[in-house]
């Protein structure tokens, strides 16, 4: 299943607009994200991972993929 949105992210008081696309797929189960910096996506997982669990959600036993481009 492949999903795509539109967000934006803040540098200072300029608001920078992003794409965000999701893909789930066959695979291990495990949570990957690219287009950001490594140590950002590490906590980025773990807040989306907390976000999830807080919102009564789980995350289904596949392998995601989230990209994000500026």
């Amino acid at each position: 299943m492949y999903q795509h949105t539109y967000s934006a992210s803040l540098c200072g008081l300029e608001g920078i607009p992003l794409e965000v696309e999701c893909y789930i797929g066959g695979g291990l189960p495990g949570l990957t994200i690219v287009g950001i910096p490594a140590s950002s996506a590490i906590a980025s997982r773990e807040r989306i991972r907390g976000a999830l669990k807080n919102a009564g959600f789980t995350l289904p036993a596949s392998r995601i993929t989230v990209n994000i481009r500026a």
